[in-house]
């Protein structure tokens, strides 16, 4: 079931994917992933970005918080990350995959340095 609301139209949003890896297909899901997370390195209105692993390798998730839906989309679907995409659907790289929104009401706390209020 897939359900869908209006994107915020003012200020941050949040993007929270996850994925189950085929295990026959880690190998090429992982030829993608440091060229994306490089993409991130100072990519315009990216705040934070985290990757989780549930199951080292094979369940992976991310979770990112965004200035606007349209930095989100020009990261998302673009560059080395929209090569990534187009990967795995064409070969199928999941047995299940997901990818929420959210508004944060708030961001607090430290992360690899930067402070948040």
């Amino acid at each position: 079931m897939q359900v869908t609301t209006a994107p915020p139209l003012h200020g941050p949003v949040a993007a929270l994917t996850r994925a189950s890896i085929k295990f026959n297909k880690a190998h090429a899901f992982w030829r993608h992933a440091r060229p994306s997370q490089t993409a991130l390195d100072g990519v315009v209105g990216c705040q934070l970005a985290v990757g989780l692993g549930e199951a080292p390798f094979f369940r992976q998730a991310t979770f990112s918080i965004w200035e606007s839906v349209s930095d989100m989309n020009a990261y998302a679907r673009t560059g080395s990350h929209l090569e990534a995409i187009q990967a795995a659907q064409k070969h199928g790289y999941f047995s299940e995959s997901m990818f929420a929104r959210f508004v944060p009401l708030k961001v607090q706390g430290q992360w690899l340095g930067k402070h948040y209020a």
